[in-house]
């Protein structure tokens, strides 16, 4: 696998695991302290 291909795997893996702890949580994502946080959206290069 390219080095590339591996980004842009792992970011994937990432963006399923922020989107699985998201609806976990009810929808919306907190810290530790209860504040939101703001989730970060960017193309990902295929």
């Amino acid at each position: 696998m390219s080095r590339r291909g591996a980004r842009t795997l792992g970011a994937l893996l990432g963006l399923a695991a922020v989107c699985g702890v998201a609806a976990a949580h009810g929808g919306s994502l907190r810290d530790a302290s209860g504040q939101e946080l703001a989730v970060p959206t960017w193309p990902v290069p295929v």
